[in-house]
């Protein structure tokens, strides 16, 4: 299948949000966006490849491309890739989680990053949802299958420790 990428609007400019030091995420990356400028040594997009523009990729750096959908099913594979987002955090590098608009599936990331980093469910989705803010008056998280996976995550994770 050929790739094709699809041109963000006219006048399009990524939004890049700190949600905590290290952890930042944003909407749509664009030219000229890349690691430097961005000031990340790892990203990771959630994109479909007919949305995605990739920076190129210098030495030492991590380029990680999970395409996931915005709808009501979780791939489990998101929680791993969300481990690895915090495992690369907490080792103090900063990383970049972005999705077209960077509300529902980098916010689903980031969150779940934020869980594994000993935020609890709940503090961790507000955290994304202030952060991020509001983008043409949609908030981030606002896909709440996903929002109820995280509580999921979180119950399952207490029931785990309560095991042992």
């Amino acid at each position: 299948m050929e790739k094709r990428i699809l041109k963000p609007p006219e006048g399009w400019r990524s939004q890049v949000i700190e949600v905590i030091p290290g952890l930042l995420l944003s909407n749509m990356l664009v030219e000229p966006d890349g690691f430097g400028s961005l000031g990340v040594d790892a990203i990771v997009a959630l994109d479909d490849w007919e949305y995605i523009w990739s920076p190129p990729v210098p030495d030492n750096h991590l380029y990680v491309h999970f395409p996931i959908e915005d709808a009501d099913a979780v791939d489990p594979k998101t929680r791993e890739v969300a481990r690895l987002v915090a495992v690369l955090v907490a080792g103090g590098h900063r990383v970049l989680v972005h999705c077209l608009q960077g509300l529902n599936r980098s916010g689903l990331v980031v969150a779940r990053a934020l869980m594994f980093l000993g935020h609890e469910a709940e503090e961790a989705i507000d955290l994304v949802r202030v952060r991020r803010g509001l983008d043409d008056g949609f908030g981030a998280l606002g896909n709440e299958s996903f929002v109820e996976w995280l509580l999921l995550e979180e119950a399952a994770s207490e029931g785990k420790a309560r095991l042992r």
